[in-house]
């Protein structure tokens, strides 16, 4: 329900304009755009094109508007501007709603630089935004250093100004001059090179709430735990954090734990662990992510599972739901990855209608199973 819009995974790989001798998936119709574009199925395991010939300069901008570098002082203003223009669902009922700390914590984290966080403006008035961040990702066993693309948004009165190409081209500059020329993105938009497809599951904690705000038309209890084993993550679990991560070692596609992660403001994102005679059974973290339903302006209070690994992982999930529904959160969705669906059926989760895709951009790899992946992206 969130990550890249519909608009950016058409638009994503407008950045590059040469033909590769690679064996590109057969395109529809209506996917002719794609025909011309680094993106491939097969079992190269490689990027499809160099990089190499990396423009210098930001691109030029019509209407007299101009690309700037965000300034800290305008985070606020950012806020603002994705809170009034960011992605709805395909009926416009809901709106994801980003907390200004969430957004602070993303553009000053240390995979990201202030070129990685991208104004249009005219004046002073800001018509689009566009945000990278780099990944240390792990594909079928090699570790690459790729990039994400985020928060993609124009003003309303300027989305059929053609923009949205002239800012994907900019922000992959960009990321080219740090020297990364391959991309991993996400969006329910369904493409013929997706790489993976996982379900959204849910598990509901306040239903008459949710209810109210047309979320959902059912009623369905949710009953809190009586006693919790798990506790906060400390600096100090460190070593036993990162031998319980070692478990990702058996999937296709993950990220490599980042430690900084958990120094983060806990109103973003929380880390638990279960411990056991001084060693760790599990570690997970969520975070939290509203939604606006439009019509009544009610707030959605979303958790989202975000790591999970380690023996005791079923019994911390349920836990860390219902630490989640202690701090008000109104539902805790999770992605059907790492084949997770046994424990959320056992947790009573139901299945949504939502589902996410995954894919790279100038890399190319054979398809993977929902289970053979485990990584989330914001």
């Amino acid at each position: 329900v969130h990550q890249l819009t519909s608009i950016l995974l058409l638009l994503l790989v407008v950045i590059y304009h040469r033909l590769t001798a690679v064996k590109f998936l057969p395109m529809t119709k209506e996917h002719k755009f794609w025909e011309t574009q680094p993106v491939a199925i097969d079992a190269s395991n490689t990027n499809i094109t160099p990089l190499k010939g990396v423009r210098k300069t930001p691109l030029d901008l019509p209407f007299g508007l101009r690309f700037e570098c965000a300034q800290p002082s305008e985070y606020r203003d950012i806020y603002a501007f994705l809170r009034d223009n960011y992605v709805e669902d395909d009926v416009g009922s809901f709106r994801l709603t980003y907390s200004y700390e969430f957004l602070c914590w993303e553009f000053g984290g240390k995979r990201t630089c202030p070129d990685y966080c991208v104004l249009v403006k005219d004046d002073h008035t800001i018509i689009g935004f566009v945000f990278a961040k780099e990944h240390d990702v792990v594909i079928n066993g090699t570790k690459h250093v790729l990039a994400s693309v985020n928060y993609l948004c124009i003003h309303k009165t300027f989305r059929n100004k053609n923009l949205a190409p002239l800012m994907i081209t900019e922000i992959q500059r960009r990321v080219n001059m740090r020297g990364i020329a391959c991309a991993i993105f996400t969006g329910a938009l369904k493409l013929p090179f997706s790489i993976c497809r996982a379900q959204y599951w849910h598990k509901i904690l306040d239903c008459e709430y949710l209810a109210s705000c047309k979320y959902i038309n059912y009623f369905v209890g949710y009953k809190r735990l009586t006693s919790r084993r798990c506790r906060r993550a400390r600096a100090s679990d460190l070593a036993e954090i990162r031998r319980l991560n070692n478990e990702l070692h058996t999937y296709a596609l993950y990220e490599e734990f980042c430690t900084e992660m958990l120094a983060c403001n806990e109103r973003i994102m929380q880390f638990y662990v279960i411990e056991h005679d001084g060693v760790l059974q599990a570690f997970g973290s969520f975070y939290f992510l509203s939604s606006l339903a439009v019509k009544n302006e009610k707030e959605i209070k979303g958790a989202y599972l975000m790591h999970l690994v380690g023996p005791a992982k079923q019994e911390l999930l349920a836990e860390m739901i219902d630490v989640a529904c202690e701090q008000g959160a109104h539902v805790f969705n999770a992605l059907a990855i790492a084949n997770r669906e046994g424990m959320f059926e056992d947790l009573k989760f139901l299945r949504g209608t939502g589902w996410l895709n995954y894919y790279f951009f100038n890399y190319s790899t054979l398809p993977m199973t929902s289970g053979e992946v485990s990584m989330v992206l914001f």
